[in-house]
């Protein structure tokens, strides 16, 4: 459904003065459904048309209900971000390269950056997101990302493992002899995720925890946070740097960025996961849906 609707924005957006609410207007069955049930829904949409002139390129932007007082879970959207921050993180370390080797306490394995990064895009890795987690640590995490002005993002948690929030962080060493840093100065070993002030931070009437239903809605107020706009303009920074002042941009290496972005766009197979299990647009949804036959070239 939601799937559609993003195909639908990209078809239809050329020659619409206002496409969003040309499209949400549609006669088409898995559109309408939404559309006339927006409350239950809560559907947040930007989309923008790109034109290149002369002097560079121009965004012309729309959106719908789009709003960082709403809230909703960015679940694995959060991993990007990560992704590019600890690719900055190494360098600006002269000794360190994201195929340097490390070690974390999370396991027994030896690990690069730039193979977290490509489980994370090729297959949203969750413990790869949370090795780069580690190394980074929450503090230095949400300071970086205000810096640069995303100023609706809070990334709080690990994901889907028990110590999620836990502030202490496990211990990370670089080959040969390089240890991250436990703590960022502003960070304790024993501080606490402090809770969102939004509308719509409960969801739901009942969740399951621990194998148990709880019977009351979800309380996000501590859980990672990602405003759409903050999303977008993410993107907006890694591809059109340009539109930016360089201290509104992440510091990467620049054959780093290439490398990144084309881990983007890596299907499974091409990152040498069982096809079978890892198809191609094994959490690929946009354009593709869940449809598993192979993409074409």
């Amino acid at each position: 459904m939601f799937r559609k609707l993003g195909v639908l924005l990209l078809l239809l957006s050329v020659g619409c003065s206002n496409p969003i609410e040309d499209i949400l207007n549609s006669s088409h069955s898995a559109i309408k459904k939404v559309a006339d049930s927006l409350q239950n829904y809560e559907v947040q949409i930007i989309y923008t048309q790109i034109d290149s002139t002369e002097n560079g390129y121009v965004f012309n932007d729309h959106s719908f209900q789009s709003t960082p007082k709403n809230y909703f879970y960015p679940a694995s959207t959060v991993k990007s971000p990560i992704a590019w921050l600890t690719a900055e993180y190494v360098a600006n370390h002269p000794d360190l390269t994201i195929d340097t080797p490390y070690t974390t306490e999370r396991d027994t394995l030896s690990h690069t950056i730039a193979n977290d990064i490509s489980q994370i895009y090729a297959v949203s890795d969750n413990e790869a997101y949370n090795r780069l987690y580690e190394i980074l640590g929450r503090d230095y995490i949400n300071k970086r990302l205000s810096e640069i002005g995303l100023k609706d993002t809070r990334i709080s948690h690990r994901l889907s493992t028990s110590n999620a929030d836990v502030a202490q962080r496990a211990k990370t060493s670089f080959y040969p002899s390089y240890e991250a840093p436990t703590f960022y100065p502003s960070l304790k070993p024993d501080s606490q995720v402090e809770s969102l002030s939004l509308n719509k931070i409960k969801k739901g009437i009942g969740y399951i925890e621990d194998g148990e239903l709880i019977n009351t809605s979800k309380d996000f107020s501590k859980k990672n946070y990602f405003a759409l706009e903050d999303q977008h303009d993410f993107m907006k920074r890694l591809f059109f740097k340009d539109q930016f002042k360089p201290k509104k941009l992440l510091n990467v290496r620049p054959t780093d960025d290439i490398r990144i972005k084309k881990a983007m766009v890596t299907l499974p197979r091409d990152a040498n996961y069982d096809n079978e299990h890892y198809y191609d647009s094994y959490v690929k949804f946009f354009m593709y849906g869940d449809n598993k036959e192979p993409i074409p070239e």
